[in-house]
């Protein structure tokens, strides 16, 4: 074997090296979810359930190692585009599930509720900002969305300029700040940075729980073997902290700070 087909081979295997087999089930799953995502490109809600139900149910780990690498190589969609679909998605669920109607037509209609704080009065807040836009009884759009997102969070809406000044400097540059960015762009810029945030929260959440079911495994092994300390019990929680630290290296989208903070953790759980 050539030194090129050597290297290629091992290109293979360590692309290969994390993956695994799944269920004739959710292999069917899979397919079923990757044509909504294909069919329905322009029904947003299709394609964030998909999204979702592919994410939970890990139906991409036969082919990457990772949501997000499925995600990009599939579909070309950063971690911020895919928290956005799931986001529409939830809300269309929430909306629907009130048989609240008209519903949001489009993504960057539900967009803007994004902005709506995470928290106990979420689902409350967002279903009291669509029904003002119902009773406005003017065309959604997301413009619209926003504003009464503002009014929600009570964020006073910026004065129009007025006078010569501001006729005179209307051709190019209407609807822009100073530094030359419409409104929607900044709302858009804010909204992909608040569905980086979730995506964020949402991979501590993860780890977190990992890390209490490889304690809770580590404990019940102990009192099985009846031992303060079992030779197979120290084996698979180290093994579990190995697929953290390989999920959480920045060769796989991770951080140096990520990996300090999972060393300690290693530390003060397994001494």
């Amino acid at each position: 074997m050539t030194t090129a087909n050597k290297t290629a081979d091992k290109g293979t295997s360590n692309k290969t090296a994390n993956l695994e087999t799944i269920s004739p089930e959710e292999k069917k799953q899979l397919v079923s979810c990757e044509a909504s995502i294909r069919a329905g490109l322009k029904a947003y809600q299709h394609v964030g359930k998909a999204l979702t139900t592919i994410a939970q149910g890990r139906l991409y780990r036969s082919t990457h190692s990772t949501f997000a690498k499925y995600a990009k190589e599939k579909w070309d969609m950063t971690t911020g585009r895919v928290s956005q679909l799931q986001h529409a998605y939830r809300v269309h669920q929430l909306l629907d599930s009130l048989g609240m109607k008209p519903l949001p037509a489009t993504e960057s209609q539900c967009r803007p509720l994004a902005r709506i704080p995470q928290d106990e009065n979420m689902d409350r807040v967002t279903v009291e900002v669509w029904q003002a836009v119902i009773d406005s009884k003017a065309s959604i759009t997301a413009k619209l969305v926003n504003d009464k997102v503002d009014e929600a969070l009570g964020i006073e809406p910026k004065q129009a300029a007025s006078g010569d000044s501001a006729e005179a400097g209307t051709a190019g540059t209407a609807g822009k700040s100073a530094d030359g960015e419409t409104r929607a762009e900044k709302d858009t810029q804010l909204a992909e940075m608040r569905a980086q945030l979730q995506a964020a929260r949402q991979k501590v959440a993860y780890l977190e729980s990992v890390l209490e079911a490889e304690k809770r495994a580590h404990q019940r092994t102990k009192a099985a073997n009846g031992v303060p300390r079992s030779e197979l019990a120290t084996k698979l929680y180290k093994a579990g902290f190995r697929a953290l630290a390989k999920e959480m290296h920045p060769d796989h989208g991770g951080s140096e700070a990520g990996m300090r903070e999972l060393n300690q953790l290693k530390g003060v759980l397994l001494d």
